[in-house]
């Protein structure tokens, strides 16, 4: 028997006998039951049963003013509540008797006269059954009450979680709405100012090459520099238009096989003349293995084109750009890398770098102020391809520029070079 238990029990006697309910307060206060009570009134049993909350009644069965079973009635809803066992108290030791006690409710009887350690067993064992009862009803309780209380704070947080996704989904919206038409804009604008470009630049080219008779030459100096700087007016209006279209995700993928090599050696050439004005030796580095991906070829020779013309451009005379390509087996990818002995850029202006005419520090890092659409507009394609790019770069030490492509673009289905073109996996 628990000690603790039987120290913490409480018991009530109804018995109209008083030398029968001192004997039984003498053994159980011997046997260490510290909370003993007593009544001789079955009248105010139900209130004291609601007042002590006893563990364990003992309730005698022949009292003379009422009958023990219509006090048994009485308690046994009340007793139920309090989670407490009634056990009768009887000189009678009929079976009738005792199986008419159980079905009424009462949990346990002991017969007059009764041993000490009869009635001290039966009382603690029903004691300990009921407080271990309790201790698991409020246990029970606490837990419910711990549960309720974390699933009202994890329901808040829930709630916290939607009210943002719905906002995100707004802001989402929003920014898409707000891409396209930023797209719609500068395309507007771009079909605005090419009109008197592409004028400018056929009366310069016009004026350059004499065709109407010969110019002074101060005046045919300042036609090429007419024709120069509107040529380049005209390139930063396709670069702004085609960096839109590809922020608003309104570039389209026209898929198919395409040779790596092929693409580079086609750009370098392209870019050969551009190098040899500026001194700058142009290579080209195929690592054996490499093999066909599918991907947009347009657009993966512009990445190229862009990447190497601003390492040339930002090259010294004597130095060197090297475009490699190479197998990834580990990934399963190609890689490409741009590497140029140039005047490199400073990391704490690499982000400035990978915008569209980010602000570097000119005068320390020896770049001009603006960077251009290049790195901007190639990232935003490799990302459409589903690869990546990344930089590295110390000033006085050069750049490498490195992208990595998936042998095919994510979420695209095979299909043949001749196939529709395809919009971008979002």
């Amino acid at each position: 028997m628990n000690s603790d238990i039987i120290g913490s029990s409480r018991i009530l006697v109804i018995d109209d006998d008083p030398t029968s309910v001192e004997l039984v307060k003498r053994v159980l206060t011997r046997a260490g039951f510290p909370s003993v009570e007593s009544t001789s009134e079955p009248a105010i049993a139900l209130s004291l049963l609601r007042q002590l909350r006893p563990h364990v009644v003992l309730l005698d069965l022949h009292m003379p003013q009422i009958d023990g079973f219509a006090v048994l009635d009485l308690l046994r809803e009340e007793a139920q509540r309090v989670g407490c066992s009634i056990i009768m108290l009887t000189g009678d030791v009929g079976h009738e008797v005792q199986v008419e006690a159980l079905k009424r409710g009462a949990s346990d009887f002991v017969t007059k006269p009764f041993a000490a350690s009869v009635l001290v067993a039966r009382i603690a064992g029903a004691a300990e059954m009921r407080e271990l009862q309790r201790r698991l009803r409020e246990h029970n309780d606490r837990l419910q009450e711990a549960v309720a209380a974390r699933t009202q704070r994890l329901q808040a947080a829930l709630d916290v979680l939607t009210h943002a996704e719905t906002e995100l989904k707004r802001s989402l919206a929003r920014s898409e709405t707000e891409s396209r038409n930023r797209a719609d804009v500068i395309a507007q604008l771009a079909h605005e100012l090419r009109t008197p470009l592409s004028a400018v630049c056929g009366f310069s080219e016009v004026m350059r090459r004499e065709q109407f008779g010969a110019l002074a030459p101060r005046y045919l100096d300042y036609a090429e520099d007419i024709h120069g700087a509107a040529l380049h007016a005209l390139e930063v209006i396709n670069g702004f238009l085609d960096l839109a279209k590809a922020e608003a995700g309104q570039e389209t993928l026209s898929l198919s096989m395409v040779d790596i090599a092929g693409v580079i050696e086609e750009s370098v050439k392209l870019l050969s003349q551009q190098a040899e004005a500026g001194g700058v030796s142009l290579k080209i580095a195929i690592r054996a293995g490499l093999e066909q991906v599918e991907t947009d070829r347009t657009k993966l020779l512009q990445i190229v084109l862009n990447l190497t013309s601003n390492a040339v451009k930002f090259t010294p005379a004597g130095g060197t750009v090297t475009v490699e390509a190479a197998p990834d087996s580990e990934h399963g990818a190609t890689i490409i890398i741009v590497r140029d002995t140039g005047i490199g850029i400073d990391p704490k202006d690499m982000d400035a770098v990978m915008r569209p005419f980010g602000q570097v520090h000119g005068a320390q890092s020896g770049r001009p102020k603006g960077t251009g659409l290049g790195m901007p507009l190639a990232r935003q394609y490799v990302e459409l391809l589903g690869g990546t790019l990344s930089v590295a770069s110390r000033p006085g030490e050069g750049t490498v520029v490195t992208i990595r492509l998936p042998r095919r673009p994510p979420a695209v289905r095979p299909h043949h070079a001749d196939a529709p073109s395809l919009a971008p996996a979002q």
